[in-house]
């Protein structure tokens, strides 16, 4: 017998009758004709999906890489918290990992101006937000939650069946510990702000037990001509 179908009217995700939205469906057919063109009719279904989501992912991955690559600077002189620094003419390339990849950026190091031996800094990082050195934003977010609940071996794992590519176990480990570190370091702060930005919440009541009793609690019923009887008496 097959399943009685809920009256609840379905709400598609992305409405195709919306002007705005006309760039999503015509980048699904592109990658529903990708998807047809390496794999052809012999795939699966299932085979199908996991082949849309690699090339999304290695779309992804494109436009990242581009977004990446437009934070980066050239500039002679840049400002960063009140000082001048200038470029340094020593070429410097470092890798950066997003939750699609690694990404290589070339942007010079620039030097604190006026200071011998000064410190030294790459705009494209504070430009970005990278953490832990190497960590984007957005990946060391989604790793540092996942590492409340897991340990590396099984954040890697979990991030990899789900379909991104994040870097090996053992990068993840020692980044999330240099997370952790600087997290220690600012808990005042962060925690002050924390409180800031939290909504303020009434308290109607409050439950407590002893000795592992929870305290009986009275509430009024929603329907109370078709409450039951209670079996016992309210404190």
């Amino acid at each position: 017998m097959l399943p009685r179908m809920s009256r609840k009217r379905f709400t598609p995700r992305v409405d195709r009758n919306d002007p705005s939205k006309a760039m999503i469906f015509k980048l699904a057919d592109e990658v529903h004709a990708e998807v047809q063109r390496r794999g052809g009719a012999s795939l699966s279904y299932e085979a199908r999906r996991d082949l849309a989501a690699t090339i999304m992912s290695e779309t992804l991955w494109a436009e990242e890489s581009k977004d990446v690559q437009e934070q980066t600077t050239n500039e002679d002189e840049v400002e960063e918290d009140g000082r001048r620094y200038r470029r340094m003419n020593q070429p410097s390339r470092r890798v950066y990992f997003g939750r699609w990849g690694p990404h290589e950026v070339l942007e010079p190091l620039y030097r604190a101006v006026g200071v011998h031996n000064g410190p030294t800094l790459k705009p494209f990082e504070r430009r970005v937000g990278v953490i832990a050195g190497s960590m984007l934003p957005d990946l060391a977010r989604i790793t540092g939650e996942l590492s409340a609940d897991g340990n590396s071996r099984e954040v890697e794992h979990l991030m990899r069946v789900v379909g991104f590519s994040p870097p090996s176990r053992s990068f993840l480990e020692k980044r999330v510990h240099e997370m952790a570190s600087e997290l220690s370091k600012n808990i005042q702060t962060l925690e002050k702000t924390a409180r800031a930005l939290e909504p303020s919440l009434a308290v109607f009541s409050v439950s407590c037990g002893m000795d592992r009793m929870a305290v009986r609690m009275s509430e009024a019923h929603p329907d109370p001509e078709n409450a039951a009887e209670p079996r016992r008496g309210s404190v």
